[in-house]
């Protein structure tokens, strides 16, 4: 057990830090309400069938092609559906908004560990990650796409640069089951173009470090093959 806190020592700090972060903004028996809802758990079932069916909405007006993506809904509407079956109705939201923020924050000390290796650096990462002038005005009144955006950016970077290191069957499901859990922040699609800006600029930086490790390789080669002929001479 000691083995195992002492392991785990950075993580379990961001978790307690979290709960209490929980406790100062719950307020018992209120619903959290942002400057913009998605709150599927007053129907669970017709929200569903809204995100299945989401290519034409009915319900607005005489009905109309949906103009954001109301289909990436449907995993958010599937985690409110399962947390229902054991948390009262006004608790779900506060639970999945910042659960987000949990996620997020372990995330990036996942990510900035596999970058580093320095755990300390790591958790300090996560803190700031979390607790940042940004963040906290994101929270103070979410909604549910820019949340799942934040819990989802350092995962998401995290599996990309593992595909980077060695791109395996193992690397690649991870990223396609990551990608898929937190589909939700296509809700938005310029959330989408600033994720695709986020890959395209990892693609960049891959590039540079092969070309520069392609030619490191052809000067030692080269160096090598003079000293041969040199020793030869």
């Amino acid at each position: 057990m000691k083995q195992f806190f002492r392991r785990h020592l950075f993580t379990i700090s961001i978790i307690l830090l979290w709960v209490l972060l929980f406790i100062t903004n719950y307020t018992p028996g209120t619903y959290l309400i942002g400057w913009d809802n998605i709150m599927p758990e007053f129907n669970i079932k017709l929200n569903l069938l809204r995100s299945i069916f989401g290519v034409w909405q009915e319900y607005r007006g005489l009905g109309v092609f949906n103009g954001i993506d109301d289909i990436a809904n449907l995993f958010h509407t599937i985690y409110i559906a399962i947390l229902s079956i054991a948390f009262p109705q006004s608790v779900l939201r506060y639970i999945f908004i910042y659960g987000t923020s949990l996620i997020g924050g372990i995330g990036m000390y996942i990510l900035c560990l596999f970058i580093t290796k320095n755990k300390r650096a790591s958790f300090l990462s996560g803190l700031f990650y979390m607790f940042n002038i940004g963040t906290i005005q994101m929270y103070f009144a979410p909604l549910e796409v820019f949340a799942t955006h934040f819990a989802a950016l350092p995962w998401l970077t995290w599996a990309i640069l593992r595909i980077f290191q060695l791109p395996n069957k193992k690397n690649i499901l991870t990223l396609f089951i990551l990608s898929l859990l937190f589909s939700q922040q296509g809700f938005v699609p310029t959330v989408f173009i600033v994720y695709s800006i986020l890959i395209f600029f990892l693609l960049l930086f891959s590039c540079f470090l092969s070309i520069c490790f392609v030619f490191s390789f052809l000067i030692h080669r080269k160096n090598t093959t003079l000293n041969f002929y040199g020793q030869i001479l």
